[in-house]
């Protein structure tokens, strides 16, 4: 099968209707013609907002015009991985979708999120080589988007790609990441090798558990306000006491929608998550949770796989830092399953100190995202 897909700049967001970016009512019509990634609903509210959106919209609008040059430049058609020249289209599109992040994220902006994800997945599907680390990304905004069964479904193909150490990426009947849907989120840790996967990866499982299991404690809630209406004395005036005498179907409304053994499935498996990434990078987890005083650091000039434990621990918070910096609560629950696990003392004292410890020295770099 040959790639047919050609050079574009425009892609659709998966919503139909957004908030405004600057008072928040709902289904907001008018859009930024400049950068076409926040909507408002009206006028004044745009006018009111534009001090704090122009950094981001002149960014976006400068990325279209350098993405439109490269575009003009593209001449015939063929597999991307192969056609040197497809390389600079593709960094300035990938450019163009941090931009967008970065807007999302600033103007809280659902649109722009969205743009900055299909932008992601349609290069991705492009280049299948991945050379812009487009893969690493998309679980983090879906993460920001709370679609934690999309980000599942996207990881367990990630591991599908990688599972025998060689993937063809010219082959374009092997899965892909639009091609596994609803797997189950709830199986057991044991199918998803967690021993042998890099630690971006166990992040951003980690991510996926965390969204899943306030989902589950959101139903949770739920369920125990159910049960006080099954109580003889406290439920008394409860429409569920209408069931009266009829046990079995209370025991059976009980069995059917009671989330508290997912409850306990999806937090065990987040603590043991939790624990592989320690396991691998004692430096992680405390840096998440100190993560300013570890990025006050230069960038130190390799994070990969083959650096440091510390030059690892600053390239996997810097990556997925502007993913957890919207979401306050998992630092909460990150910092009280990390104390589970070590222990108050150890704990606090780890997170305090081991932020501090130096990566290696490095010219600074420029980096991916905005300032």
């Amino acid at each position: 099968t040959k790639n047919k897909m050609k050079p574009r700049i425009k892609v659709s967001p998966r919503s139909t209707t957004f908030k405004c970016s600057n008072c928040s009512k709902d289904d907001a019509q008018n859009r930024c013609s400049r950068c076409t990634a926040v909507r408002y609903c009206s006028k004044e509210c745009q006018k009111a907002h534009w001090d704090w959106h122009k950094v981001a919209c002149k960014h976006i609008r400068k990325k279209i015009v350098s993405v439109e040059k490269e575009m003009a430049k593209l001449e015939g058609r063929g597999k991307s991985w192969r056609i040197t020249k497809m390389q600079p289209y593709l960094k300035e599109r990938f450019d163009l979708a941090i931009g967008f992040q970065f807007c999302g994220e600033k103007n809280d902006s659902r649109l722009a999120l969205e743009l900055c994800l299909e932008h992601l997945i349609d290069i991705l599907m492009f280049n299948r080589g991945d050379h812009s680390s487009c893969w690493a990304h998309i679980p983090g905004m879906l993460f920001l988007l709370d679609e934690p069964q999309e980000a599942y479904d996207y990881l367990k193909w990630w591991q599908v790609l990688h599972n025998d150490g060689y993937y063809d990426h010219t082959k374009f009947e092997l899965p892909s990441g639009d091609k596994l849907k609803n797997e189950n989120i709830f199986e057991d840790l044991s199918e998803l090798n967690l021993s042998k996967k890099h630690v971006p990866w166990l992040v951003s499982m980690y991510m996926v558990k965390y969204k899943i299991l306030r989902k589950i404690e959101k139903d949770k809630i739920s369920y125990e306000s159910f049960l006080l209406g099954t109580h003889p004395r406290v439920g008394e005036d409860s429409p569920i006491q209408q069931i009266g005498g009829v046990s079995v179907i209370l025991h059976n409304i009980k069995k059917c929608f009671s989330p508290i053994d997912k409850y306990e499935t999806i937090r065990n498996q987040t603590i043991q998550i939790l624990k592989f990434i320690d396991s691998k990078n004692k430096y992680i987890i405390p840096g998440f949770l100190n993560y300013k005083v570890l990025l006050e650091q230069p960038n130190p000039l390799y994070v990969g796989e083959g650096g440091s434990l510390q030059d690892q621990a600053y390239g996997a918070v810097w990556f997925d830092i502007q993913h957890w910096e919207p979401v306050p609560d998992i630092f909460i629950l990150t910092k009280e399953l990390y104390i589970q696990i070590h222990g108050k003392v150890k704990a606090e004292r780890d997170i305090a100190e081991l932020p501090r410890e130096k990566v290696s020295l490095a010219k600074v770099l420029g980096k991916a995202h905005l300032a």
